[in-house]
């Protein structure tokens, strides 16, 4: 996880999704979105005092190592995966 965020995290909310695929089916995150013996989780911290902005949601599967970044928010109120392939670095 912590590669993949030394990579990915733009300042300290944003989350750069270039090179990722949009995917419609993402992996099953945990319930309430926490950590659990399948799925480690990072929620990219939002802005404080901003009433529009993007929530960013990092999920990787711990045993094929794959990523999926959810991006949730703005005007619109978009719900959108991106996922990265598996690798075999942990």
């Amino acid at each position: 996880m912590k590669e993949f965020l030394k990579e990915r995290l733009i300042g300290k909310h944003d989350i750069d999704l270039e090179g990722l695929k949009k995917t419609e089916d993402p992996l099953q995150t945990p319930e309430k979105g926490k950590s659990d013996d399948k799925v480690e989780v990072y929620q990219v911290p939002y802005p404080k005092q901003t009433a529009d902005y993007f929530r960013y949601t990092v999920f990787r599967e711990k045993v094929t190592n794959r990523f999926t970044v959810m991006k949730l928010g703005g005007i619109a109120g978009i719900l959108e995966f991106y996922e990265s392939p598996p690798t075999d670095a942990k």
